[in-house]
């Protein structure tokens, strides 16, 4: 790919994303910087955002840890979206433990998605899944 482009999924939520490795030693562009402030402020959104820089290299230098510790930080302000994310990575990275706890964080506000990956696989066909949270469900 020209300009060292590189086409890398974006955790399964959006089609592919294309990203721009950031040369060693150079400072960090000011898109970067002015994300990380308003998610050092609390916005859960750009918390989210700057985490998926780091996932991605987009901007920073690629670092999973610390691309997990801002999806975290979003996902502990109470949005079951970003409760759900997190869980899918936590699943991805083979922690089961992290990904039912999340999973479950998010079910219980009513994201269908969560609620379906916490089913046993025999159950994930059921049309009526209120029956396994005991209340209607809204969609996702």
């Amino acid at each position: 790919m020209p300009n060292g482009e590189i086409r890398r999924p974006n955790l399964g939520f959006d089609s592919t994303t294309t990203v721009l490795a950031q040369p060693q030693g150079q400072s960090e562009p000011k898109d970067v910087s002015d994300l990380r402030k308003a998610a050092e402020l609390g916005d859960a959104q750009k918390q989210y955002e700057l985490g998926n820089r780091y996932y991605t290299g987009r901007g920073v230098v690629k670092d999973q840890t610390e691309a997990m510790r801002w999806w975290r930080k979003a996902a502990e302000q109470g949005d079951a979206e970003m409760q759900r994310r997190l869980a899918f990575q936590y699943w991805l990275d083979g922690n089961n433990v992290e990904a039912a706890k999340w999973y479950l964080k998010a079910g219980e506000q009513g994201s269908v998605l969560a609620q379906e990956n916490l089913l046993p696989e025999p159950f994930k066909e059921v049309t009526h899944l209120s029956i396994f949270w005991g209340r209607s469900m809204k969609k996702d």
